[in-house]
């Protein structure tokens, strides 16, 4: 909905301040007041368009009733095409974090799921990789103990979608981590 009201507000004004008239397409002085005044309706009111400055939108999209992403509780941030909040709320983008080496959080994901471990203490994933081995579902644990993305991603596992958004998150692996598997791929 927010590329819709986004385009609405772009869109408002506009067509009162541009006069269309045939004189438009003439070669002569009126006809060149005419474009230069439309130049400049189009550029105070559409202005927006031609700047990189939604990445509310850009960044910020999210799968908010998705199937294949399992929710979690808690309210995903308030849509904001201005502004962008990281979050790891299921079926949002998983956010971009700066690690030590240099590379972004995003470089580690692959082409299949990957389930991140945001934890100085390993908890044994021993049973999801099972589950998702079991079905063929390509599935690749990284470890990552920096507090900078623990802080943003805010729970210890996230589980990314090939698409790069969060499918599920979590402090532990469930104890039926089948279920997770069959949800996240459509059958759960």
């Amino acid at each position: 909905m927010t590329n819709v009201r986004e385009a609405s507000e772009m869109r408002t004004g506009f067509d009162t301040q541009v006069a269309f008239s045939a004189i438009l397409e003439e070669n002569s002085e009126q006809g060149q007041q005419q474009r230069a005044k439309a130049r400049e309706a189009i550029l105070r009111t559409r202005a927006k368009e031609f700047k990189n400055d939604s990445p509310g939108i850009e960044f910020g999209y999210r799968y908010s009733q998705s199937p294949i992403c399992i929710p979690d509780g808690p309210e995903p941030p308030e849509d904001d095409q201005g502004n962008y909040t990281p979050t790891t709320w299921p079926g949002a983008r998983a956010p971009h974090v700066w690690l030590k080496d240099g590379r972004s959080t995003l470089d580690r994901f692959g082409k299949g799921f990957t389930l991140l471990v945001l934890s100085s203490i390993l908890p044994d994933t021993t049973a999801l990789t099972i589950a998702a081995k079991q079905i063929g579902l390509p599935l690749e644990v990284v470890a990552l103990d920096e507090p900078p993305v623990r802080e943003t991603y805010g729970r210890s596992l996230v589980l990314v979608r090939p698409d790069g958004h969060v499918a599920w998150r979590g402090d532990a692996i469930p104890d039926n981590p089948g279920a997770i598997i069959d949800h996240v791929r459509g059958t759960g």
